[in-house]
Formats: C-alpha cells, sequence, structure tokens
C-alpha cells in the first residue's frame, strides 16, 4: 500500500528530525508528472533552510539539493521513470558532500560549504513550507540522522523496509510507511503526521519487514513436546505426583515448563 498524492496534498512532522547534516532521506516513488516536486524534506518551518530529494523539472533528473544561507547545492542524478516504481535516496554528509542514490546505485555528487541548520519538521511529498507537491505515490519514507552508505542504500532499494536496518535503528528519526491504519490514520515512527489535503492510496510492491523474512511470512513456532502420562508413582521422578508429567533429561522432582501431558 503507497499514499497517492494529487498535487495538493503533502504530509508533515514535527521536530523528530536531524537539525543539521549528516541526514539521509529515501523513499519509493511512483510520479506521474514531469512538474517539479519534492519525494521528501527536511527543512525550516519558513523554508529558509532546506535538505530535500526533488524531481527536478528544469533539469528532467532525481536530484538531492540543499538550500542554505540563499543558495542552492544540488547533487543531480538520472531522469525519473512516470509511472513506474523506484526507490530514492539522498545522503547528505557532515563534510558538505551530497549522494544521491537510484535503484541503490550511486548515480550523482556534489561538494558544497553551505550547510542548512535549524532543520525542525519533515515534510512529505513537498517542501517547507509546503510548496513544490507531489503528483502520484509514495511509500516507505525515512530520515536518518546519519550517513547510511552504498551497502544500506542497496539493501533498502531491494525492498527491505527501513525498520530492518538494525545496526541504524538508533539514528533512523523518522519512518513513515504510507500506508493506511486500522482506524484510517497514517502510522509512522518519530513524530505523528499532520496531512494537508485529502491522500488516495494505491498499490506498492510488498517490503520485507526483516531482512531474509518477508513481512508475509508467519513465524513457525514449534509445539510443546508431548509425553505419556505415567501409570506407576513409582516411575515418576522424585516428589512428583501421579500423572505428573516426566520430561526426559529433567531433574529430579522437576516438572518442565511448556511440556504438557498426553
Amino acid at each position: 500500500m503507497a499514499i497517492s498524492f494529487n498535487g495538493s496534498t503533502h504530509l508533515r512532522s514535527g521536530a523528530s528530525t536531524p537539525t543539521t547534516t549528516p541526514a539521509t532521506i529515501c523513499g519509493w516513488a511512483r510520479p506521474i508528472s514531469g512538474d517539479y516536486a519534492y519525494l521528501a524534506s527536511i527543512g525550516s518551518a519558513d523554508g529558509s533552510a532546506i535538505l530535500g530529494l526533488v524531481f527536478h523539472g528544469g533539469l528532467g533528473a532525481i536530484v538531492a539539493s540543499s538550500l542554505a544561507n540563499g543558495s542552492w547545492s544540488s547533487s543531480i542524478g538520472q531522469p525519473w521513470l512516470l509511472n513506474q516504481w523506484q526507490h530514492c535516496a539522498a545522503v547528505f554528509k557532515a563534510d558538505g558532500t551530497w549522494l544521491l542514490y537510484q535503484d541503490g546505485l550511486l548515480t550523482g555528487t556534489k561538494t558544497t560549504v553551505n550547510q542548512p541548520s535549524g532543520l525542525d519538521q519533515l515534510v512529505v511529498g513537498a517542501r517547507p513550507p509546503g510548496i513544490l507537491p507531489m503528483l502520484g505515490d509514495l511509500a516507505e519514507v525515512a530520515v536518518w540522522s546519519t550517513e547510511l552508505d552504498d551497502a544500506d542504500v542497496a539493501v533498502l532499494a531491494k525492498g527491505v523496509t527501513p525498520i530492518a536496518l538494525a545496526h541504524r535503528r538508533r539514528s533512523l528519526a523518522a519512518y513513515h510507511p504510507l500506508v493506511a491504519g486500522a482506524t484510517g490514520g497514517i502510522p509512522s515512527l518519530g513524530d505523528p503526521v499532520t496531512t494537508t489535503g485529502t491522500p488516495g492510496f494505491a498499490e506498492h510492491p510488498p517490503v520485507i519487514r526483516s531482512i531474509g523474512i518477508p513481512h508475509a511470512t508467519p513465524a513457525i513456532v514449534p509445539p510443546a513436546p508431548v509425553f505419556p502420562r505415567l501409570a506407576a508413582a513409582a516411575c515418576l521422578p522424585t516428589g512428583a505426583a501421579n500423572g505428573g508429567v516426566f520430561a526426559p533429561g529433567a531433574a529430579a522432582g522437576v516438572v518442565l515448563p511448556g511440556v504438557k501431558a498426553a
């Protein structure tokens, strides 16, 4: 499941985002327009400082972009694919290097001296204060307060959900699967989202909730072993009563928990 953005919808959450670099933004997107639009961004409320992942209409490419001190800096990648799901990630390193990934592959780099600060909100499907909205579908949007590496991004592009990156869990500042909750809300990790407009919902390829284990695969819990009741008290472990359960290997007088009689 994914959220459909109609060009007038975006989601906003509060101060759980990184306030400056390092930071990583990623998500799955299926754009249906070639216009300028943001997949997701973190920034200041007035929009004067921004880190964002952009579908750049003027360049015709996906861009990792920043705004600081009135100056824009962008790492320019490859053209995006209309009406197709693609994984996008922007890594904003503390040394001013911006990295852009598309479907797990590094497609653009840029070095800048303009480091934005005072970032206090995440906007999904637009950029602060809610402009340049997305037209298309988004899913599995996440923000980390650290620099993901090539291997991390490659795993995410294979369909692994961000929360399955256990070694990055402490730096996962926000995660929005962008699915409908049981009560119609949008569940998320981090500050709750405020919705502007009315989003729709669309199908999205299944994600892997645990590395190597698809989300739909139920856990296999073996049943408790069953041993026959003993007919004679003489055969019972010391201290056990008639009808007790004998577990091979148990200490004398001990009936193991989780073992049931036939």
